[in-house]
């Protein structure tokens, strides 16, 4: 905390700008507000006026919190940094939780006061909502073809609109109706969370619930309130910094967070600070409320167009700013805060209020359209019930046929798939798991292939290029246990335990002698552990756009992420990934899907293999092993950061020209990358291809011009 003082006052040295736009904006509130003495209250505390008031007061409070962002936040280049907006940074779901608990509030009570509230429900509190949001997507993409960057919050109140419905509109228990929003709102959290969207999407949400709830009980609350009045507002103002504090000092603490839990641990602490710091900051503000009677009309106008003034802000936010959505240069970059402040705040209102009017305009002629021609609505009603049980009717017929296609085609691919295997698959056992193994050719030295992890089956896919290599050397290809032709994995997909595989595999086909390794992609990384471990039993490495620890922890850094988070990312992915593919084939919809990325599995193949790659994509390429690996594959790469390629080991990195040059664009020297990962600098090389896919799958000939030119380097 003294540390958060300490920064607060330095601040105030470097620009007073930082305490006199705060303090101006606060000012705001209370011009025009009547304030009540002592042993009087305002009783209409949260009255539509008031209400209006606050509304009004937060939605330019957000506008300052985005302009923030775009000049004083501490993760801008450091050039680009102006004080002045400072207080506003970490402020946004502070305000925005004010919109949510006043909803949550609002709805209560309408619904609580008003006969038959629930009709036309959502034509009231939906419509308006989308409708504002489309309008003002359709701008953003008229002007730059690109998306508005707050939308978010359109999703989030829409989903608290519809849990409401489903809860109070169905529940006659009104403790059970808001425990079923309460779990709700936690499942929206769970959701958001595991797709990784940014703490904005659900920090204050369960404000939702708070507003229900004192809603529910406004009369006991306010009493006690007002009994306690002076210290509950001191206890409640410093309590609300405190949180924000915590919640800010976490967020700072796990951008450098290296260990899962502590990552995990730390986001449900920085959510739940903040949720309360949100909390805190209504309460305060209707303790406020129970002494002031707010009187800005200022406020109320902005009140009335809050939604569109939210959503278009965002265009004009990073117009003026020093780069507009980060790709787009801006129209103008604005370096004056005040005069950003002014031109932004001007574009903003004046946009929202045409937006606002013709959003109205739309509203009225549909409830005009309602009322004058209810036999057409009726009649579209009818026609779009039809529709939609004809739809239905033909989903189930093609989940029936394409059901039984599908059992009737994995049979028949069975047998494709057991001819295949007598005709070129070498089975050996690893701890009780069978592995499959393609072996072909008799050269003097032995390549052992290492296929990615984004190969359903190598054994399939690396046979005609194997085929190719075989007339100069013995290739041996290894479908990884879960992966191709081997049986699931049983162990966690820890380098350690893969290489183990793979060295058990070996010892198992009678391949004992110096052999070269030829992983690709994220094999890089479990060769790396094979050669730490069996260095005596391998020749060289010859890798192929093999991942390397430094690579990836610099890709990451670059996509704006921390680490943890860009490994949380790609974990989330894998779990997608997982879903998608057990739908797809559950559905029978991977018949559609397949014709689409098949000329990515199926080059070279005939018939009856193209069937067998279409059946191992959509029931290996995305399974629980695959899940498995992707929950390890951080803890794989640190391991392998401190695990260089021994001394006296030949390390020949095969490139993609393109690859090189985009993370060169990126600032990420991808052959130095590489080098690093060798102890003996001077037996490592690097070549280059111009489309290592194309030479995969292609055009084998090539890759094979390139591993002989590496042996030759080798010899």
């Amino acid at each position: 905390m003294a540390n958060y003082l300490n920064s607060i006052l330095l601040l105030l040295k470097m620009n007073k700008l930082a305490i006199i736009i705060p303090l101006l904006f606060i000012a705001i509130l209370f011009v025009g507000s009547k304030f009540y003495k002592k042993g009087e209250w305002n009783d209409g505390f949260l009255d539509i006026k008031q209400v209006n008031a606050i509304r009004g007061f937060c939605a330019i409070g957000i506008l300052l919190h985005h302009l923030s962002q775009r000049t004083a936040a501490s993760w801008l280049d450091s050039r680009y940094i102006i004080h002045g907006l400072d207080f506003f940074v970490d402020m946004g779901y502070i305000f925005v939780g004010i919109f949510i608990f006043v909803s949550g509030y609002g709805l209560y009570k309408s619904y609580k006061n008003k006969e038959n509230y629930f009709d036309g429900y959502f034509t009231k509190r939906l419509f308006p909502v989308v409708l504002a949001y489309i309008v003002t997507s359709l701008i953003y993409y008229l002007y730059k073809g690109i998306s508005s960057t707050y939308t978010w919050y359109v999703f989030a109140i829409g989903y608290c609109y519809i849990v409401f419905y489903i809860a109070f509109k169905n529940i006659k228990n009104e403790y059970l109706s808001l425990l079923v929003i309460l779990l709700s709102l936690g499942l929206y959290c769970c959701f958001c969370k595991f797709m990784m969207f940014g703490g904005w999407w659900y920090n204050a949400i369960g404000l939702f619930f708070v507003g229900l709830v004192f809603a529910k009980f406004e009369k006991y609350i306010v009493k006690f309130f007002k009994k306690f009045y002076i210290p509950l507002l001191f206890i409640t103002l410093i309590l609300m910094f405190v949180c924000k504090y915590y919640g800010q000092h976490y967020e700072s603490v796990i951008y450098n967070v290296t260990k899962e839990s502590l990552y995990d641990s730390y986001s449900i602490l920085i959510i739940l600070y903040r949720f309360l710091a949100a909390t805190f900051f209504a309460l305060l503000i209707i303790l406020i409320s129970l002494k002031f009677k707010f009187g800005n009309k200022v406020l109320s106008f902005y009140n009335s167009i809050s939604l569109e003034f939210y959503l278009i802000q965002g265009l004009f936010v990073h117009a003026f700013s020093y780069s507009y959505f980060d790709v787009i240069k801006p129209i103008y970059y604005i370096k004056n805060v005040i005069l950003y402040t002014i031109v932004v705040f001007v574009l903003a209102t004046l946009s929202a209020f045409i937006i606002n009017y013709v959003d109205k305009k739309i509203v009225e002629f549909w409830h005009y359209f309602k009322q004058r021609e209810e036999y057409e609505i009726a009649y579209v009603k009818k026609g779009l019930k039809k529709l939609f049980i004809v739809m239905s009717v033909v989903l189930v017929l093609y989940l029936v046929v394409y059901g039984a296609i599908g059992i009737i085609s994995d049979k028949k691919t069975k047998n494709s798939i057991k001819e295949y295997t007598d005709k070129y698959i070498t089975y050996t056992d690893v701890d009780g798991k069978k592995m499959a193994a393609y072996i072909v050719g008799d050269g003097k030295d032995t390549l052992v292939i290492m296929s990615g992890n984004d190969d359903p089956c190598p054994t399939l896919s690396m046979r005609y290029l194997a085929d190719e290599l075989s007339t100069d050397y013995k290739v041996v290809v290894l479908d990884y246990l879960g992966t191709g032709f081997s049986d699931d994995s049983t162990t966690n997909r820890t380098s350690k335990n893969i290489a183990y595989e793979i060295h058990e595999a070996l010892q198992g086909l009678g391949i004992n002698k110096k052999y070269i390794l030829v992983p690709e992609y994220f094999s890089g990384i479990y060769a790396q552990e094979y050669v730490k471990k069996y260095k005596d039993e391998v020749k060289a490495v010859i890798a192929i756009e093999s991942k390397v620890s430094s690579e990836w922890m610099d890709v990451a850094r670059s996509s704006g992420m921390s680490i943890m988070e860009y490994n949380k990312c790609g974990q989330r992915d894998s779990v997608l990934n997982y879903c998608l593919a057990r739908f797809l084939n559950f559905t029978g919809i991977d018949e559609l899907v397949w014709p689409l990325i098949k000329p990515y599995y199926i080059s070279g193949l005939d018939k009856s293999e193209q069937e067998i790659a279409k059946y191992l994509v959509f029931n290996r390429i995305y399974n629980s092993t695959y899940v498995n690996e992707a929950k390890y594959k951080y803890d794989n790469l640190v391991k392998s950061n401190s695990a260089q390629y021994p001394r006296n080991k030949y390390i020949i990195d095969i490139l993609t020209y393109s690859n090189v040059s985009k993370l060169k664009d990126m600032g990420i020297n991808l052959e130095e990358a590489h080098a690093k990962a060798c102890f003996d600098r001077a037996r490592h090389k690097v070549e280059y291809v111009y489309d290592i896919y194309k030479c995969f799958f292609r055009e084998p000939g090539k890759m094979k011009e390139v591993i002989n030119k590496s042996i030759d380097y080798i010899k």
